[in-house]
């Protein structure tokens, strides 16, 4: 699989939960990460996904693994860092 399809695997999720917000995504090179901003007025979520976790998981793990991970659930709760995903789980980066 591409790393395109996994790339909007991981869009599609953050849509489904977070509907009424726009998805922004851009590659941050100096991380080797997939930035997904999630904004909706004064509402903004950062998720990072490294390359290494979109590497090491195929399309279907990828959806799978983040719902287990509770992904979106994390950036509900954690609006002062981002969430960052690695093959380990889930870590937060405050900026």
């Amino acid at each position: 699989m591409s790393d395109n399809e996994k790339i909007e695997e991981i869009r599609t999720y953050l849509q489904s939960e977070f509907p009424d917000y726009t998805i922004e995504n851009r590659y941050d090179s100096d991380r080797q990460a997939h930035r997904f901003q999630i904004n909706r007025e004064s509402n903004t979520y950062l998720a990072i996904i490294s390359d290494e976790f979109i590497d090491d998981h195929d399309v279907l793990d990828i959806g799978v693994t983040i719902r287990t991970f509770l992904l979106a659930e994390h950036l509900r709760e954690i609006t002062y860092a981002a969430v960052v995903v690695t093959n380990a789980g889930l870590e937060l980066e405050e900026g």
